[in-house]
C-alpha cells in the first residue's frame, strides 16, 4: 500500500477548518463569559449594590467566616468594610463595563483584562475558590486573541482608529 502525501490544497483546506473552529469556539467562550457577567451585573443593580449598604453586610458576614491572619480578612477589616460605598461604586460599574465589551465587543481586550482584575480581587477579598482559576484565565484567553475584530465593534472601530490601543 503506498499512502499518498497530502497536497498543499488539502493542508490549507484543514489548517482553514481549525482555524475557523477555534474562532467561533473563543466567540462562544467570550459570549458565555460576558453572560456571566450580564447576569452578575444585573444582580447588582436591581439589589442596589449602589445605594444600600447590602455590599457593608455582605463584607462584615464574609470577615466572620475568615480567619484574622488571611489576607482576606486583613482586606475586608481595612478596605472592604470601611470604604464600601467607593467599593460599591467600582464593582457595579466595572461589571456593567465588562458586560458591554465582551457582549458588543467594544474595546474587548480592555474587558476582558478588566474581567481578570475583578476576579483577581474577588480572590484577595476573601472569596477564592477553585473555581476562580478558570475564571481568571479564561478573560486572559478572550484577550490574547483579538475576538472582537472577529465579531463586534471592535472591527469598525479598528478600521477608523487602526493605531489606537484599545480596539485592536
Amino acid at each position: 500500500m503506498s499512502a499518498t502525501a497530502p497536497t498543499i490544497e488539502d493542508t490549507s483546506k484543514r489548517r482553514s477548518f481549525l482555524a475557523s473552529t477555534g474562532i467561533v469556539l473563543l466567540l462562544i467562550l467570550r459570549y458565555l463569559y460576558g453572560l456571566f457577567f450580564t447576569f452578575s451585573t444585573w444582580n447588582k443593580w436591581n439589589t442596589g449594590v449602589l445605594w444600600t449598604d447590602r455590599l457593608q453586610v455582605t463584607f462584615s458576614n464574609r470577615l466572620e467566616e475568615l480567619q484574622p491572619g488571611d489576607l482576606g480578612y486583613w482586606f475586608l477589616e481595612n478596605i472592604g468594610i470601611p470604604w464600601y460605598p467607593l467599593i460599591a461604586v467600582y464593582v457595579t460599574f466595572a461589571w456593567t463595563l465588562v458586560t458591554i465589551g465582551l457582549m458588543f465587543g467594544l474595546m474587548t481586550r480592555a474587558a476582558a483584562l478588566l474581567a481578570a482584575f475583578i476576579c483577581v480581587t474577588i480572590g484577595v477579598g476573601g472569596y477564592y475558590d477553585a473555581s476562580l482559576i478558570p475564571l481568571t484565565l479564561i478573560p486572559l484567553l478572550i484577550a490574547y486573541f483579538p475576538t472582537g475584530r472577529w465579531f463586534g465593534l471592535d472591527r469598525y472601530l479598528h478600521r477608523r482608529r487602526p493605531d489606537s490601543i484599545w480596539f485592536r
